[in-house]
């Protein structure tokens, strides 16, 4: 885990830097859903539709979409692979994403692509440290996050 500003971010599983969304494996699948940071620049959120199992991606397609405070649009997926499963919790609750965005909240897992690259996806704490930190001065200067 490493500290960044007010944020706590795991470093058991990888970062998406454009998207802000997490990747970690889970068992022979990869789970992904919103870092902190993601689920607070997007606001509360409202109503959240997610591919069907058996959905194939390729990284940057999407994943779903979702309606919240802040933003209404896609979802893109930050890596390649056939959706296995949706959690049908974060569909019933779209709050949990707010909630609890690295636990409860997360989106879907994906059986990845054979020719999905993780190693493009930060892993690193230091590496992750610097990015959060710059994506946080980044949204701020935007007028996306308070002081």
């Amino acid at each position: 885990m490493v500290q960044t500003r007010q944020y706590q971010v795991p470093t058991d599983r990888l970062y998406e830097p454009s998207t802000n969304m997490w990747v970690q494996l889970h068992g022979a699948l990869l789970r992904v859903g919103f870092d902190e940071l993601g689920q607070e620049t997007h606001g509360d959120v409202a109503f959240l539709q997610l591919a069907e199992s058996g959905t194939v991606l390729r990284r940057g397609e999407e994943l779903g979409s979702l309606e919240a405070g802040k933003y209404v649009g896609p979802i893109f997926s930050p890596l390649s692979g056939t959706v296995s499963s949706v959690n049908q919790a974060v569909l019933d609750n779209p709050r949990l994403i707010n909630i609890d965005p690295l636990g409860s909240g997360w989106l879907a897992e994906l059986s990845p692509a054979v020719d999905e690259a993780l190693d493009r996806l930060l892993s690193e704490p230091e590496e992750i440290r610097a990015w959060f930190d710059d994506r946080v001065r980044e949204f701020r200067t935007q007028g996306v996050l308070a002081e």
